[in-house]
């Protein structure tokens, strides 16, 4: 089994899926732009068994920004971006375009503190309320990652089969999130990994009041 946990010693073992640097650039293509984003780097690591495929993402981040509802805090969130359809070429890292449709698979603290409120059927508090005094909505959720389709900018349209699990865990100034999902299903909107095949990496740090294309 490949664990959802990224605290499992699956992914601290000596015999541990390799992890490889990636370097983050600004989103510079469309306004609004973002000439300096706070995370500069991730680490991956990526592992299949057979019926499986599972991805564990980790950067660095000072805070745990996982609020909704405040007009100057921001959650912080990580995406992975995969082409519907592999080829020759990546498609375009802006969300792919009209004719390359992309996977994207987005992870969201937010979210993440919605699934643990509901576990721990926690009771309502100061922070479960907007600056206008209404309360934030909590939908159940099984997952804290949203399993997407995108053609360029502003296309985001959110699958109605979420096949996508997850887990986030922040420790020690750091973000360690775990995306994992079958390698293949009957989702058409869904990327199948039968061979190799690109994939991009975005990152927000909400405490950098990072959202949407500011990342």
């Amino acid at each position: 089994d490949l664990p959802l946990s990224p605290d499992a010693t699956f992914w601290s073992s000596p015999d541990a899926p390799k992890k490889i640097s990636l370097e983050l650039g600004p989103q510079m293509i469309t306004n609004p732009k973002w000439p300096n984003p706070s995370v500069k780097e991730v680490n991956l690591s990526a592992v299949s068994n057979g019926s499986d495929i599972a991805f564990l993402l980790e950067w660095e981040d000072a805070a745990k920004d996982n609020f909704y509802g405040h007009s100057d805090r921001y959650t912080d969130q990580a995406a992975l971006m995969f082409p519907l359809q592999p080829a020759a070429e990546a498609p375009m890292i802006t969300m792919g375009s009209e004719n390359e449709v992309v996977n994207i698979w987005q992870w969201k603290a937010a979210w993440e503190k919605d699934i643990g409120d509901q576990n721990n059927k926690r009771t309502r508090g100061p922070d479960d309320f907007t600056s206008t005094g209404t309360t934030v909505a909590r939908p159940d959720r099984a997952s804290p990652v949203e399993d997407l389709n995108a053609e360029g900018f502003s296309t985001l349209t959110i699958q109605d089969e979420q096949n996508v699990q997850g887990k986030g865990v922040w420790k020690n100034n750091r973000w360690r999130v775990v995306f994992r999902r079958s390698l293949t299903d009957s989702d058409s909107g869904d990327a199948q990994f039968k061979g190799a095949t690109q994939m991009a990496v975005a990152v927000w740090n909400g405490g950098n009041n990072e959202r949407n294309g500011q990342k």
